[in-house]
């Protein structure tokens, strides 16, 4: 008999972490990952969190090279002494969830950005104001940018700063669906639109489970040092704690009260589009604090490239519906202002790193 696609996804997930070890996921590896992700949701269903439950636990038992020792280097420098890597490396099962997360944002925003006008057919939920539509997706693609970088680092120190905004947003996603259930398409008369509305929420239920696990087995890992390194320019500092504090605040009051804060944003928001925004202003106002609290340009290197797309994204989102925005009312003025200062930011940061 045929195995059904979420048995084959787990199947197929399990031999590739039973494959020996290397260095890091390769490029063969992650398409292999993204095609197994990719499938089960065309397939009609997403991998059980169950299964994707077990992956993670088989994943992390097998430390990447490195991981539950102090590893060293040999350098010119110190005429081939043996010096201790700082930070120390991500693990197997860290760095295949941030692949993995990262394909999946990536098809979501791809899906929204696409089919803003049309989120009845090709979204989990509807979503009347095409702009919203937009304006998640290009969050979505710029999580892609920040999650793939995560994964690519070999270091813990220089990856951690992706993992406890996505835990946020994950889990606040997860709870803003379940309140709105109802208005989800679970029921939808096409097919797409069902599979589509499953996988969300397979989704959002099993990836902050497995994500925290794995955030845990990191820390038993590579125990937290204190940064060193050159810190950020004063003014890149300063603005980012600002651009956290502002976004936790707007963030919490749309969860708490959408209808209410709806007034402070730039255009029409539902309580669940409200909910769904403020769970993003979370995630993203914890990644700013999380750079302003840190200090250190190689902690913060992998967010100013999402940052700056990010930025970018959204005010093109912002002039491909300008003829719809209220340009008398203040809230679109400060909307824009502070999209012009998270690019500033975030093209600071990156022409002072490559300097």
């Amino acid at each position: 008999m045929k195995q059904p696609w979420h048995d084959v996804g787990v199947v197929r997930m399990q031999r590739l972490c039973n494959s020996p070890p290397d260095h890091g996921l390769d490029g063969h590896r992650y398409s292999q990952l993204l095609s197994i992700t990719t499938n089960s949701i065309v397939g009609g269903t997403m991998v059980s969190s169950v299964g994707l439950f077990s992956w993670a636990r088989a994943a992390a038992r097998r430390p990447a090279a490195g991981i539950g020792r102090h590893p060293v280097l040999h350098t010119p420098a110190t005429g081939g002494a043996m010096v201790s890597r700082a930070g120390g490396a991500v693990t197997r099962g860290m760095r295949r969830m941030l692949w993995v997360a990262a394909g999946l944002v990536l098809i979501q925003g791809s899906i929204l950005l696409a089919f803003h006008n049309n989120t009845a057919r090709y979204f989990s939920w509807t979503i009347a104001v095409p702009v919203t539509a937009a304006f998640l997706g290009a969050g979505y693609l710029s999580a892609a940018v920040l999650e793939a970088a995560g994964a690519r680092q070999s270091s813990w120190q220089r990856a951690r700063i992706a993992v406890p905004g996505v835990l946020a947003f994950t889990t606040l996603t997860l709870a803003v669906t379940l309140v709105h259930l109802s208005k989800f398409h679970l029921s939808a008369a096409s097919v797409l639109t069902r599979t589509l509305t499953w996988g969300w929420l397979a989704i959002y239920v099993g990836v902050p489970p497995v994500l925290a696990f794995l955030w845990w087995r990191q820390t038993r890992a590579v125990p937290g040092t204190a940064p060193a390194g050159p810190r950020l320019q004063p003014v890149v500092r300063a603005a980012l704690g600002v651009q956290g504090a502002l976004m936790l605040t707007l963030g919490a009051a749309l969860l708490a009260a959408p209808v209410q804060a709806a007034r402070l944003w730039p255009w029409p928001l539902t309580a669940l589009t409200g909910q769904a925004t403020g769970a993003w202003l979370v995630g993203l106002g914890i990644i700013a604090s999380q750079s302003w609290h840190a200090d250190r340009r190689e902690v913060v290197a992998i967010v100013f490239p999402a940052i700056t797309l990010y930025a970018a994204l959204q005010l093109a989102v912002l002039a491909g519906f300008a003829p719809a925005m209220h340009w008398d009312q203040a809230p679109v003025w400060c909307y824009l202002l502070f999209l012009a200062s998270l690019l500033a930011v975030g093209v600071a940061g990156m022409l002072r790193r490559r300097q």
